[in-house]
């Protein structure tokens, strides 16, 4: 699957547009997460807010450096090494975050005429990427499921 540079730029562009209503999503996102997903609450111990910046930052990583992937894949790849650690994650999961998080931002998304931002068009372009981070996750738990059954330490 590959994201053109124009699928870039919608991402980016909608992800400025969206920026001052951050905590907005990140709330409605979780709240949406643990009603659809009621299984997920358990990874969620601590304080909420404290994971809802921790999203949001790493939302910024990603928009801001997807374009050159290769220097952020290691740090996406160490979110992955991190999340192994809390549970045993799938595909299937990934999809779920993704399309509860595309949810939360769709829901402040401005109109198409006012920002110039084609609401499915970026819809796609943020599945292609979220589809890449949950790729580079999961080959993190690849690896470590790997070594674990040959008996390697990462």
């Amino acid at each position: 699957m590959t994201i053109t540079k124009a699928e870039i730029r919608l991402v980016q562009k909608c992800w400025f547009a969206l920026s001052n209503h951050a905590t907005s999503i990140t709330t409605d996102f979780y709240s949406e997460l643990f009603e659809r997903y009621p299984e997920y609450q358990k990874y969620f111990r601590s304080d909420i807010s404290a994971q809802q910046e921790k999203l949001m930052k790493m939302i910024n990583i990603i928009i801001n450096g997807v374009e050159v992937w290769e220097k952020i894949e290691p740090e996406i790849y160490k979110l992955g090494q991190y999340h192994s650690q809390i549970g045993h994650f799938t595909a299937e999961d990934f999809h779920h975050v993704s399309e509860t998080l595309i949810w939360a931002m769709c829901r402040y998304q401005p109109p198409a005429d006012n920002q110039g931002i084609n609401k499915d068009e970026t819809e796609e372009a943020w599945r292609k990427i979220f589809a890449l981070v949950s790729k580079t996750m999961l080959s993190a738990f690849e690896a470590i499921d790997d070594s674990k059954s040959s008996g390697q330490v990462l």
